[in-house]
């Protein structure tokens, strides 16, 4: 390989490698870095090989460093979901795996939130629970086309009851509303000696989104709308963007938030939430967000 060749090739394995970071895919980017050191190191193109060393090798030490701040990050994050999670929950998954995945989801991680929910899909318990998590993935991802995809393969798969199915459509059917993209979704047939489905007595309604209200000293009193990322009975969860400091600063643990504007599945109201955590993203594709944990009062 040329010696412009491998400038080249350093530049693209450096967009590369901060693709895989801004993921959370820390094991990838260090085997890209690690190749790239043995390219370099085999090369007699270079004359400058030890100061270009020097820039990977400064570059991987960036990421390893990176990788450890992301799993003290995660490993904190996962205590915050154990306290949210319920102790019935936490039986019918019988691992970790849910939390896992709902952390992820929580810190913006989507696309891994995909892949460790996916796997979810065959406890009988919460597999409605994992699948509109991951229509909720879909949505923190905008791929509105894939969650649709998914929907009609849960149909096609014979893997849901009907009525679960029913369910888990009308969630995204009212998602795609909100959102107004004009799509009505398939319903699922009735199939020969079907076996009755008993929904959960003790389950929330589904709430998509929320306006949470905010004074802006140039535009006054206004309403902010948020995806909801996270449900967990009256626990929901916001991913509050960089550009929106002024509003997270206005919002402290153990507050009250009045007149917050709630969008769920079967009706629009106003009800108060208490924050109950606020904390900050310090690595993936929401770095420099903010989570904010709240409880609905009311519901």
């Amino acid at each position: 390989m040329m010696k412009i060749e491998i400038k080249e090739h350093i530049k693209t394995t450096f967009k590369e490698v901060e693709i895989s970071c801004s993921h959370g895919l820390f094991d990838a980017a260090k085997k890209k870095i690690n190749e790239l050191l043995e390219l370099i190191r085999q090369s007699d193109q270079l004359q400058n090989k030890q100061k270009v060393l020097d820039v990977v090798l400064k570059k991987l030490k960036e990421l390893e460093d990176k990788a450890r701040k992301f799993e003290a990050t995660e490993a904190e994050s996962q205590n915050i979901i154990n306290e949210l999670l319920s102790s019935k929950k936490k039986e019918e998954t019988g691992s970790t795996a849910f939390e896992k995945a709902v952390t992820l989801l929580m810190f913006g991680q989507f696309k891994r939130a995909l892949s460790q929910l996916d796997k979810l899909l065959d406890i009988d318990s919460i597999r409605a629970i994992a699948a509109k998590n991951i229509i909720r993935c879909h949505v923190g991802l905008s791929s509105f086309d894939n969650a649709i995809t998914q929907y009609e393969e849960w149909i096609s798969s014979g893997q849901f009851p009907r009525e679960e199915l029913e369910e888990i459509g009308f969630f995204l059917q009212k998602i795609l509303n909100q959102k107004e993209i004009d799509r009505v979704l398939p319903i699922p047939e009735k199939t020969p000696n079907e076996e009755d489905y008993k929904m959960d007595e003790e389950e929330f309604i589904d709430v998509l989104s929320i306006e949470l209200p905010f004074h802006n000293k140039n535009q006054g009193e206004e309403n902010i709308k948020f995806d909801v990322g996270f449900q967990e009975g009256n626990i929901i969860s916001l991913i509050i963007p960089i550009t929106m400091t002024a509003l997270i600063n206005d919002f402290e643990v153990g507050s009250t938030i009045k007149d917050v504007k709630i969008y769920s599945t079967a009706v629009v109201f106003m009800d108060s939430c208490i924050v109950s955590e606020k904390k900050l993203i310090e690595s993936g594709p929401k770095e420099g967000a903010y989570i904010l944990v709240m409880k609905i009062q009311n519901i």
